[in-house]
């Protein structure tokens, strides 16, 4: 074993290049571990070479639906409303305290047309990073009005629309007060009807009685569905 000693200058070079490289402390760890840093040896030494293989992307593209431009102000309060009965225009059977804190205060403005694209995850992803990989906060923000359309053409869980219907969860991050906020959206099979409840970003810890999936991959049942804005850059 060789009996190399770090000086103080040495020790502080190697913290900076470090940092350089944005590393954490575990993966220092675990670059100390094992015979990693042995391999990296042989790379400066000239006699092997790292590949960079390609990402894998975490989110498959399924497709784009269309949402019309709106000529009223929206109150989600007024749309959005509890109801089973065979004659409601949409069976609601469930929207939780925060949802209706967090999303109904809000009046929408009117908007243009949107296009909407929804996506599958291909594996374990938190909703931060899932909002990282599409581009931000800025980028992921649905309208309560967008959500009530797509509501509107599977208001008894028809499953003849872009809304999942068989179990599995729809994700989109609103507009709140606040800034975002997760709202998930369930079909019950059940109870008939609709369940809509919140989820908070910043906490990827959520309560153990909170519905709200952690992640949203399961390879047994299949993923669930996550709805974002097409953005066009110029």
């Amino acid at each position: 074993m060789s009996e190399l000693m770090l000086d103080v200058d040495q020790a502080v070079e190697l913290k900076n290049a470090f940092r350089r490289g944005d590393w954490t402390n575990a993966e220092v760890k675990q670059l100390c571990e094992g015979n990693l840093l042995r391999q990296v040896r042989e790379v400066v030494r000239g006699l092997a070479e790292i590949i960079i293989l390609p990402v894998k992307p975490s989110l498959e593209l399924l497709g784009t639906v269309t949402i019309p431009a709106t000529t009223n102000f929206f109150l989600a309060g007024e749309h959005f409303v509890k109801n089973v009965q065979s004659g409601a225009l949409i069976k609601i059977d469930f929207i939780n305290k925060n949802c209706r804190r967090r999303f109904f205060r809000n009046v929408m403005d009117i908007t243009g047309e949107r296009v909407l694209q929804y996506y599958e995850p291909l594996r374990d992803l938190l909703d931060i990073q899932i909002i990282d990989e599409l581009g931000g906060r800025e980028n992921v923000r649905t309208n309560l009005s967008d959500i009530y359309h797509l509501v509107e053409k599977q208001p008894n869980g028809e499953k003849n629309g872009v809304l999942l219907t068989d179990g599995r969860v729809n994700i989109f991050y609103v507009v709140c007060l606040g800034g975002i906020g997760i709202l998930f959206l369930h079909w019950n099979k059940d109870a008939s009807g609709w369940f809509m409840w919140e989820g908070d970003i910043e906490d990827p810890d959520e309560p153990e009685d909170d519905y709200a999936p952690r992640q949203c991959f399961d390879k047994r049942d299949g993923s669930n569905r996550i709805f974002s804005p097409l953005y066009v850059t110029a």
